[in-house]
């Protein structure tokens, strides 16, 4: 019990330094974009939709910290989690240890083959509509007494809904590649595990052997399901959140290319 008392209360303790390092690196982004547009000369701002820079320096840093910084951090604790708990299940039981791994890793492979380019499609698409959602909000909130006079107000928002719509669309899709890992992977697990078992009972083997086995096999799963489950969720987040870690890249890159044409 003191052993598991004093796992937890460091793991809070790690938990409270992460969250603070993570979102003090969030904090410094958006501040530092907002500082990079607002140092631009009025040329740049010319012709060009600024909802667009409302969201890269509100919504785009909330989703690259949420999304991509986190799931980071989350994957690499993970991975060590695995490693960990392979030395001592290589030593013991490698056998299983190697079928379940392939099983977990190959699960993970044909998933991502199969659906990581719509996931930033999808990205991308919620990224459009967001900003499209922003920039009909401001017209309407700062011309709504011309919307009133010439009552164009469901015409607002039959296209706010439109747009809202597609963003929210978009959301539920993320959502759902997020979960769905996890009935996948089990689904892989528990149908590779029932292979294996009808194989011994086919063969003839007896009921304490496949007991023996079921209780291994479950021991084993029981450590690394977790781990591929987590990892493969957060790999979509990820891959959704693609779009938005080009569109901060290349705020960055053009403003240190211009200080070094500057310099």
């Amino acid at each position: 019990i003191s052993l598991f008392v004093i796992k937890n209360i460091l793991f809070i303790l790690f938990l409270n330094k992460n969250s603070k390092i993570i979102f003090s690196v969030g904090n410094e982004i958006s501040t530092k974009i907002y500082k990079l547009f607002l140092y631009k000369k009025y040329e740049f701002f010319k012709g060009k939709d600024t909802s667009i820079f409302i969201r890269n320096v509100i919504q785009d840093v909330n989703v690259f910290m949420i999304n991509i910084v986190i799931p980071i951090v989350t994957i690499s604790i993970e991975i060590l989690i695995i490693i960990g708990s392979s030395i001592i299940l290589i030593i013991t039981e490698p056998y299983f240890f190697i079928l379940i791994f392939s099983v977990g890793l190959c699960s993970g492979i044909i998933y991502f083959k199969k659906f990581q380019n719509r996931l930033s499609l999808i990205g991308q698409e919620m990224l459009d509509a967001s900003a499209k959602r922003i920039k009909l909000s401001r017209q309407g909130f700062d011309g709504i007494k011309d919307i009133i006079i010439n009552q164009t107000q469901n015409k607002f928002y039959v296209i706010f809904k439109n747009y809202s719509s597609k963003f929210f669309n978009s959301m539920q899709k993320k959502y759902l590649a997020s979960a769905l890992p996890r009935f996948l992977i089990e689904i892989v697990f528990i149908s590779t595990f029932g292979v294996f078992v009808s194989y011994m009972i086919l063969r003839g083997d007896e009921l304490r052997e496949i007991f023996s086995v079921l209780g291994i096999y479950s021991a084993i799963a029981f450590r690394l399901m977790p781990s591929f489950i987590k990892i493969y969720s957060e790999f979509s987040n990820l891959k959704f959140s693609l779009p938005v870690i080009k569109d901060l890249e290349g705020i960055l890159l053009l403003n240190n290319s211009k200080n070094e044409i500057n310099n």
